[in-house]
């Protein structure tokens, strides 16, 4: 796989205001029409190894939202600094940890009041020391926001609240740890794999380290990744396969699939998930499926009575179905080759 990372040691100066502390805006709300989440005009108070700091956040759902970039300045003194840089063309952003901040911004100090935030899960990357993660972020105004938790772990520093919610603790010192009870959610970027062409793919994923001749896959990323692009019987190599061909099916391990995801995941689990789940048995191969229909994707999950995190879900396109990530939609195409 692609190196997309790099190593940049440039010491910049925090700088902090009072802008976020002197305007509270609790009570002022805006509906994220997409997902029908409340985003609140509501600054947690941040208490960064014990002392606290006055940044803009924006509460959206049960979590709490901060730029990343503002994150980096705050830790940047501590073990856990690491730099963060946004590429607008390819709309990723790379991480690099153990690093300070290579680039000197100031403090977001503008809180926008009866804010638009738009989910942008499906359009960022973060490559984080060697690893792809896709934490969702939302966009407010042109910046991007992440939940402290998912910097928290994408980091790893302890991020912890205080009891009335309304304080949030992080400590460099400490390692991330789940919050008892954290959310299970699934992670829809990869559904827009579906329908790219094996050179987008390349682009995202970095570059292929096999070909398995008798599934016509691609493997990306030890084996994480394992991409079909209809190539059964036409190539031998991962560089045989044609740059323009289409992603027809995935196989994507359940820790890639899901954010917060344990272990093990129960079908039980699954089917608060994804409530139309259908149980099946295959008696071709001998094992049971849990079917998902997902916005005109089906997604199959194997299993006994467990699923392993280092399983695999197979997804794949009904019929020259592609799943379009903006609309949430499905488009129907003539065919996918």
């Amino acid at each position: 796989m692609k190196k997309f990372i790099s190593l940049i040691l440039i010491v910049c100066m925090v700088l902090s205001f009072s802008g976020c502390a002197e305007k509270t805006a609790k009570d002022n709300k805006t509906q994220n029409p997409e997902k029908g989440k409340t985003t609140e005009l509501y600054c947690t108070q941040l208490i960064v190894n014990g002392e606290k700091k006055d940044v803009v956040s924006y509460r959206i759902g049960n979590e709490d939202y901060f730029s990343i970039f503002d994150i980096a300045k705050l830790v940047q003194d501590t073990p856990m600094c690491f730099d963060v840089k946004y590429h607008p063309q390819t709309k990723s952003y790379t991480i690099v940890l153990g690093t300070t901040p290579s680039e000197e911004r100031d403090f977001i100090d503008k809180i926008v009041e009866n804010p638009t935030a738009t989910e942008t899960t499906q359009l960022l990357s973060v490559f984080c020391d060697l690893e792809l993660v896709f934490p969702k972020s939302y966009e407010i105004e042109g910046n991007h926001y992440f939940s402290i938790n998912d910097i928290g772990r994408i980091i790893n520093f302890n991020v912890e609240y205080s009891e009335d919610g309304k304080s949030v603790y992080i400590n460099t010192d400490a390692l991330y740890t789940e919050t008892s009870g954290s959310e299970i959610l699934f992670n829809e970027y990869y559904l827009t794999l579906i329908g790219k062409t094996k050179k987008e793919i390349d682009g995202i994923l970095g570059y292929p380290i096999d070909y398995y001749t008798d599934f016509g896959v691609v493997v990306y990323s030890d084996g994480d990744y394992m991409i079909g692009y209809n190539t059964l019987g036409t190539a031998t190599t991962s560089e045989a396969v044609p740059s323009g061909n289409k992603a027809n099916v995935a196989y994507i391990r359940i820790n890639k699939l899901f954010n917060n995801c344990p272990d093990s995941i129960t079908v039980s689990q699954l089917k608060a998930i994804f409530p139309d789940a259908k149980e099946e048995y295959n008696e071709m191969d001998g094992y049971n499926v849990l079917s998902v229909n997902y916005n005109g994707l089906n997604i199959g999950f194997e299993y006994e009575t467990t699923i392993s995190e280092s399983d695999r879900a197979f997804i794949k396109a009904d019929a020259g179905f592609v799943y379009n990530p903006t609309s949430k939609t499905v488009n129907i195409e003539n065919k996918i080759s």
